[in-house]
């Protein structure tokens, strides 16, 4: 019987490895997308806007 304690450790890890997952498959998926932007004006303005500008914003631009 595990103690509350390691319970909520495990979540905690199990959320960060499920986020570190997401986040890496998100950024090869982003940088396709900001390779589609390129080719059209419009839609790029659009990703920008989309992501704002945070560090994702900002990779959008470069």
């Amino acid at each position: 019987m595990e103690t509350k304690a390691s319970a909520i450790t495990r979540l905690y890890v199990t959320w960060i490895i499920a986020h570190a997952c997401f986040w890496s498959s998100w950024l090869v998926w982003d940088s396709w997308l900001c390779r589609l932007c390129w080719s059209n004006k419009r839609m790029g303005d659009r990703h920008t806007r989309w992501h704002g500008a945070g560090l994702f914003g900002a990779w959008g631009r470069a």
